[in-house]
């Protein structure tokens, strides 16, 4: 009785955790596994010679699901695709159920094979060889924008056998080596940050840049650096860049407190720097004004839902995780990339980290300070100041794709605007609970 019972148990946690995947479309990919071993000596051990030009193959599964199969040639290299047929009738290379194996297009050897389980094509597994000449076994990789959240994992499997794996088959295999969860969301928990989204879309055309301005705690228009009191535009919210954080922030706090972030509390230093290293304490503050600031902020925002005063910097608001093997570099090389204390991350890292954060850590938006390179003057050395920071609101849709709104001085910016024009650049993040009670002043 006990065998059945646990027998039942196991049966329950199977499904459930089919379901979960599932219902993200993980597990409910089109499969192509049966065709896959039905072409391998036609597409895959085939000389190369016979393949490059071989007209493609409409092939249908016993499940009704139409795969093409065709070869490409991609400079030294050849793709061997096996395509899913999608609604429009297209088989793209990329789509969700695609397995495209790469071929020396010199030696016919098999590289590797990229298996595509999403809408965005960036993020997929991608399987290799190992180093083993006669009888190599597999490794994994799992590759999401650039970055590896885990790189060679032993699949356990001799190479030539992996090609007739079903991709649920394969997820099984890997469930406890490989960072599912890395890629895995439910649209339906992140109905705060597209609600926050919303409301500051219908605002944006209000906001006037002001240099140094923002409001205080009582909504009185102020200069940041003196507190001082100043004129605005009737109709309009002046603001500079750390303005407009504060804004969006004490959204928040007032709706849950009813009162607005202290203006002099969001200056105070957040950590202990040797005195040494800087000719003042006013040229330090200046370098890590938006990291104390967004840190600050950060902890007001906690202290608010929490209804309690916390010293800043204490509280797991920083972004410190570390959830990649190394980052792709354009020309294929892979470097080791991670957190910098008091620096943050490198900012081609910043669409893989969001992506997983927005995965691992729903309904969060995250408050960034840029840290760029101040260049050399003939008075003193090359310097690093935090000088800009923003917010950044990532979430899936019903796809699976992960969207991010980028919002700074009060303006709405593209993702990869903001990234390619800030190249060479570090990025520090503190998170912030998103709420349904946002109510901007």
């Amino acid at each position: 009785m006990k065998d059945k019972a646990f027998f039942c148990k196991i049966v329950f946690i199977l499904l459930l955790t089919n379901f979960l995947f599932a219902g993200s479309g993980i597990l409910s990919i089109p499969d192509s596994s049966s065709i896959r071993e039905q072409s391998m000596e036609a597409w895959i051990s085939a000389p190369i010679s016979a393949i490059i030009d071989r007209e493609s193959e409409n092939v249908q599964t016993e499940f009704g699901q139409v795969f093409q199969v065709r070869a490409e040639r991609e400079g030294s290299e050849v793709a061997v695709i096996f395509a899913p047929r999608e609604n429009s009738y297209n088989f793209l290379e990329k789509a969700p159920g695609s397995w495209v194996v790469y071929r020396d297009y010199s030696s016919g050897k098999i590289l590797r094979i990229n298996v595509y389980f999403q809408f965005d094509s960036r993020v997929y597994v991608c399987l290799r060889p190992d180093n083993q000449p006669k009888k190599p076994k597999s490794e994994v990789d799992l590759i999401i924008h650039g970055a590896y959240a885990c790189r060679g994992v032993p699949l356990g499997l001799p190479f030539s056998e992996v090609l007739k794996l079903s991709f649920s088959e394969l997820f099984n295999l890997t469930k406890e080596t490989v960072p599912w969860n890395y890629v895995k969301s439910d649209y339906r928990n992140y109905v705060n940050n597209r609600d926050m989204v919303k409301k500051i879309y219908r605002k944006l055309s209000r906001f006037e840049y002001i240099e140094d301005a923002a409001y205080d705690e009582f909504e009185n228009p102020v200069f940041i650096s003196t507190g001082d009191a100043r004129s605005e535009t009737p109709g309009k919210i002046g603001i500079n860049c750390s303005g407009f954080t504060k804004w969006i922030v004490d959204g928040i706090t007032v709706a849950l407190t009813g009162a607005a972030t202290k203006l002099e509390a969001l200056k105070e230093p957040t950590m202990e720097l040797e005195s040494t290293f800087y000719n003042s304490q006013a040229e330090r503050n200046e370098m890590f004004r938006s990291y104390d600031w967004i840190r600050n902020l950060s902890t007001a925002a906690v202290c608010a839902e929490r209804d309690k005063e916390f010293p800043a910097g204490t509280l797991g608001v920083d972004v410190q995780v570390n959830p990649f093997a190394g980052l792709k570099s354009p020309d294929g090389t892979v470097r080791n990339v991670g957190f910098v204390p008091k620096t943050g991350y490198e900012i081609n890292m910043l669409k893989p980290l969001l992506y997983v954060l927005a995965a691992t850590e729903p309904d969060m938006l995250y408050l960034g300070a840029v840290k760029s390179r101040r260049g050399n003057t003939d008075n003193g050395p090359e310097t690093w100041t935090f000088h800009h920071d923003l917010v950044f609101f990532p979430y899936f849709d019903q796809a699976g794709v992960c969207y991010i709104e980028v919002f700074e001085s009060g303006v709405a910016t593209t993702f990869d605007d903001f990234v390619a024009a800030n190249q060479g650049t570090y990025i520090y993040l503190c998170r912030v609970k998103s709420t349904d009670r946002f109510k901007p002043l």
